[in-house]
């Protein structure tokens, strides 16, 4: 038995198509809400594909730089700009290659991804120890990278998908430890 077609998923697949919505996790968006982007802002958004926040930072007027390695994601992240009207400057490179100063930088660093386990009920199978612990270490030296590319004045925000507080918490409690200049704002 089918269920009735009322004309909402055509309508959300329509305007989607147009680039009227997008579909985002709600977590997704709160990095935006909470820096409130600014007109001509330089933003940096570092791991930036399929583009989610690049979108929202670009609507919100900020000059944007999204930098991704992988080119089959930077490519949807151009997909995804093109399909909204929406415009950033899309870099495909190693974030560490990566140099200048901004006002925001955002880093989605890759991660277990533990906190999509709903939708991904095999990722705990996936990663072992020792994997885990080299993708932590990488975490951490991008952190530790995104710092160098601050002025005074800048935010950075840290995010992944983890539900582990060694993807989270303590990245960024061994970053305050050695850098004592960075401070926390709680909101």
């Amino acid at each position: 038995r089918q269920a009735p077609r009322d004309g909402t998923r055509e309508l959300l697949a329509l305007l989607h198509d147009t680039g009227r919505v997008t579909r985002q996790e709600a977590a997704s968006m709160l990095p935006i809400l909470v820096l409130n982007p600014k007109q001509n802002e330089l933003l940096l958004d570092l791991c930036a594909a399929p583009g989610g926040k690049t979108m929202q930072l670009s609507a919100a007027g900020a000059n944007v730089t999204a930098v991704d390695m992988s080119k089959v994601r930077a490519a949807k992240l151009k997909e995804n700009l093109a399909r909204t009207s929406l415009n950033a400057n899309i870099v495909i490179s190693d974030l560490f290659k990566i140099k200048g100063f901004f006002d925001i930088i955002i880093l989605d660093a890759p991660c277990s991804a533990t906190g999509t386990v709903r939708r991904h009920p095999d990722l705990p199978y996936v990663k072992s120890q020792a994997d885990l612990k080299k993708l932590f270490c990488l975490q951490y030296s991008m952190l530790e990278h995104a710092v160098s590319l601050m002025k005074p004045t800048t935010q950075l925000v840290y995010c992944t998908c983890s539900l582990f507080p060694q993807e989270g918490e303590y990245q960024v409690r061994k970053l305050l430890n050695f850098k004592p200049e960075i401070k926390v704002e709680k909101y």
